[in-house]
């Protein structure tokens, strides 16, 4: 092979390293945060029983975050958060404990109107429904996060993003390693 092929042939290897190395390190975040924690929360609370629950306190806090920048001049804006503020108690094996826990995630929300509909579903003074860990009585949410197939779906397609990466990586040294004889 000529000075010169051997060249351009370097630069599609480093091409397809390069190219693999995007695939796989973009994948296996997409894969966590996109598939597996989902499925993972969804599966944890799925055998936690039904408890009565008496609602404490039901609000929702308020605060402003100047966090971002808009596309036209790089001017900070602001942007409203909503966080829930929902407290219950209830009872498990005769003790009494108290939760402010939704659900798994610590939601904060951008729509006022969601909060004021979630609070307005668990108003202060109400006997509601909550979901208890029987293992870990003190671990109580409001709702549970439903398993959706879509999750399955996302883990599927990610990882054959991930798994072309690394076919890319291994392709690209693999031909380098047979051409250097």
């Amino acid at each position: 092979m000529t000075q010169r092929g051997h060249g351009t042939y370097r630069r599609i290897l480093w091409l397809h390293v390069l190219l693999g190395l995007t695939l796989v390190g973009s994948g296996i975040p997409a894969m966590i945060w996109g598939g597996y924690i989902p499925l993972y929360e969804a599966f944890q609370t799925r055998n936690w029983e039904k408890a009565d629950c008496n609602v404490l306190y039901s609000d929702y806090k308020v605060s402003t975050v100047e966090s971002y920048f808009d596309d036209d001049g790089g001017r900070l804006m602001q942007q409203t958060e909503y966080k829930l503020n929902i407290d219950y108690e209830y009872e498990w094996d005769e003790l009494f404990y108290t939760s402010n826990r939704y659900n798994l995630k610590d939601f904060v929300f951008t729509s006022e109107d969601t909060v004021k509909r979630i609070v307005g579903r668990f108003p202060a003074g109400e006997k509601v429904v909550c979901y208890v860990n029987s293992r870990t009585p003190n671990q109580a949410v409001l709702t549970m996060i439903k398993f959706q197939w879509v999750t399955l779906v996302i883990i599927f397609m990610v990882g054959l993003w991930t798994i072309g990466g690394i076919v890319l990586i291994f392709f690209g040294f693999s031909n380098h390693e047979r051409s250097s004889y």
